[in-house]
């Protein structure tokens, strides 16, 4: 304790009084923590009029540490605590991986930035300002494990697990001078210089992006114009976003709004796009489209999170006219395409191009020829592209044209195309077809990519009235054939293009005609009788009945064989014999023409087809001819007039109608005859 002298009450004497050591010890405590705080306070104030400088080097130290890569900030720089954290400086940059070269991934020339205070917490990083005068950045990826943006150590993911690389900041406004971005995508095969600014007009900030490269060895083009697309203080309605882009041939346009730019969501507006062929859109990742004629799409488009709806109320492709209402969602994986798609018109030929065939020619151009002679298309399916993305999309054609002028267009088609895992089918097809029906369905399973894909088809036609669908010219006011054709076709196969798939195929075609008829000149021509199809061009007879109208035609590896191919009618039974290889697409077939009437002048002779496809050769059989001149030579030597008996062919009247009667002919030909 301590004692203190103090005078009495009549200034005399002195009395003491113990003060305790504690007492005064805290007392001077509080002082000298006083002042502490007091110095602290004023040099926070100190600092934060100037700006926290001397913090510089250790944001930069501490910068560094968190990415593994050195940082660097350059003088005058300024940090200031006030309602948001703004930080300023003469130049940032941000070193690239050491495999990515010497120039720096980010360098910056005199920027500020504002962060909201919850970054510092653990919330998202949200910036209410970026504004920088000049910068650059490098966006390079040599691989899946090596791009300049990801900072930390790539580890293969997880089905579900998110990119381990930094997240995007949420960037209120933007002020930009001058900005190059440098983006080289080993990956994608995707090369980019960017250039992007900001400016002032009467929407506000307008931001402008212009680039260029490739894609895949295509040109790549694009400049975008976005009024105040960067500030989230604006409404929507000032949001106004422009894009002119081209890919190749392709070219995209696009007028409208949006959101969000970063995330590219909350688009809404119109699009359009025209190029050589939709397959082009295959090489945007997570896009399966068919290759294609020439095509224009015009219509709105939104997207909204995930999903991107598109309503187009103009698709031309080729000579085909359609509308579709389509829905992508790119959260599942793979993607999910659904939707209807409608046709006033289809053209058969503009699908020609997916399955590997030769588009139309443009007029005025000849057919490519095939190489090797070859006409069945023998390109390979792009299997991998079936994976990129699911499909269930609903397709209703007024108008399927078959793309020849002999048969006239389906009505009325409707069908379910599907996409799942690979597999891709059209189930449940019904048309109408010249007072007939069609139905069936289409599959190609190419579920593993190492394998080949199977194919199989199922289709039926019922009561199709051959006078209407078959567009043939007439021959003196009646059809070259009529009657109600029931029939159809069931095949498997397998390969990876539809010439090999054909040269697997096993399965059977077969089909019969009611109530038919065929026209008197088809028949005597065909069967070279002139003196009989000299007289019905002249006496114009009605058409002949047919007895019987069959076809049978069993399928096994690529080959169809003519089991039983007939027209029965009361002048003559015509068969055919032979085979056709899908596989090396050759012909080996014979006609033959069985008279049952007699004709004063005919040179009745089996018809062969044989050669390839691309080059077929129809002739007369010459040996039965031969035989005829040879003996009407002979009879020629004893009388000139002997000589026409030898061109007479007096027919098989023994013979019944039907198709009974009409198999057991054509077995007794085919067995005579060899």
């Amino acid at each position: 304790m301590t004692s203190c002298p103090i005078l009495n009450a009549h200034g005399k004497g002195t009395l003491f009084f113990l003060i305790p050591r504690e007492k005064i010890v805290s007392r001077n405590f509080r002082s000298s923590l006083f002042v502490l705080i007091l110095l602290l306070l004023v040099g926070v104030v100190v600092s934060e009029l100037l700006g926290w400088r001397y913090l510089r080097s250790p944001i930069a130290t501490f910068a560094s540490s968190a990415l593994n890569r050195e940082v660097q900030i350059d003088p005058p720089f300024r940090l200031h605590f006030r309602s948001t954290i703004q930080i300023s400086a003469g130049g940032l940059s941000i070193a690239a991986p050491e495999w990515a070269g010497e120039k720096p991934f980010l360098s910056l020339k005199t920027f500020e930035i504002r962060a909201a205070w919850k970054s510092l917490f653990g919330g998202p990083v949200s910036l209410p300002l970026v504004a920088i005068d000049k910068g650059e950045v490098r966006l390079i990826r040599s691989s899946l494990d090596k791009a300049t943006w990801q900072f930390t150590d790539y580890k293969e993911a997880a089905p579900n697990e998110v990119d381990k690389s930094l997240p995007l900041p949420v960037v209120k406004k933007v002020e930009l001078g001058l900005i190059k971005i440098v983006l080289g995508d080993n990956v994608n095969d995707l090369r980019l210089n960017i250039v992007a600014h900001t400016s002032e007009s009467s929407d506000g900030k307008v931001l402008s992006i212009i680039a260029d490269g490739s894609l895949r060895n295509d040109p790549v083009t694009a400049e975008i114009e976005a009024s105040n697309i960067l500030s989230t203080d604006a409404g929507d309605s000032t949001k106004l976003f422009r894009v002119k882009s081209s890919l190749g041939e392709t070219k995209f346009f696009f007028t409208g709004s949006v959101e969000n730019l970063f995330a590219a969501d909350g688009i809404k507006g119109q699009v359009r796009a025209e190029g050589p062929s939709l397959g082009v859109m295959t090489a945007i990742p997570g896009v399966t489209l068919p290759a294609t004629p020439p095509y224009l799409l015009e219509g709105d488009i939104t997207r909204e999170g995930q999903v991107v709806t598109l309503k187009l109320e103009t698709v031309k492709i080729g000579h085909s006219d359609l509308s579709a209402n389509l829905k992508f969602d790119v959260q599942p994986e793979p993607p999910m395409l659904s939707g209807n798609i409608n046709a006033k018109k289809l053209v058969l030929q503009d699908l020609a191009p997916s399955v590997g065939a030769k588009p139309e020619p443009k007029k005025g151009k000849r057919k490519p020829s095939t190489p090797g002679g070859r006409v069945l298309p023998a390109k390979e399916f792009d299997i991998p592209s079936l994976h990129a993305m699911d499909a269930d999309i609903r397709l209703d054609i007024d108008k399927l044209d078959l793309g020849t002028n002999a048969l006239l267009p389906l009505q009325a088609l409707a069908t379910q195309l599907v996409l799942k895992d690979g597999r891709l089918a059209l189930n449940d097809i019904e048309a109408t077809i010249a007072k007939g029906s069609l139905a069936g369905m289409f599959k190609l399973d190419a579920e593993t990519n190492n394998a080949k894909p199977i194919f199989e088809a199922d289709l039926r036609l019922k009561n199709v009235d051959l006078a209407q669908w078959v567009n043939g010219d007439k021959i003196n006011g009646e059809d070259m054939i009529s009657g109600r054709f029931t029939g159809n076709v069931r095949v498997t196969g397998t390969g990876r293009s539809v010439a090999a798939i054909l040269g697997t195929l096993d399965g059977q075609l077969h089909g019969q005609i009611r109530h038919g008829t065929l026209s008197h000149l088809v028949m005597e021509l065909g069967g070279l009788d002139l003196a009989q199809a000299i007289g019905v061009a002249i006496s114009a007879k009605k058409p002949l009945p047919l007895n019987c109208a069959m076809i049978d035609l069993p399928i096994h590896k690529g080959q169809v064989k003519s089991k039983l191919f007939l027209l029965d009618t009361t002048d003559t039974l015509f068969f055919m014999t032979g085979s056709v290889a899908l596989d090396s697409e050759k012909l080996d077939l014979r006609l033959v023409p069985a008279p049952k009437d007699w004709s004063p002048v005919s040179l009745r002779s089996p018809i062969t087809i044989s050669g390839q496809f691309a080059d077929p050769s129809v002739a007369i059989d010459a040996a039965p001819i031969a035989m005829k001149i040879l003996g009407g030579l002979a009879l020629a030597a004893i009388t000139p007039a002997a000589a026409i008996l030898a061109l007479v062919d007096f027919g098989e009247t023994d013979r019944g109608d039907g198709c009974k009667a009409a198999v057991t002919m054509m077995r007794e030909k085919i067995k005579k005859n060899g």
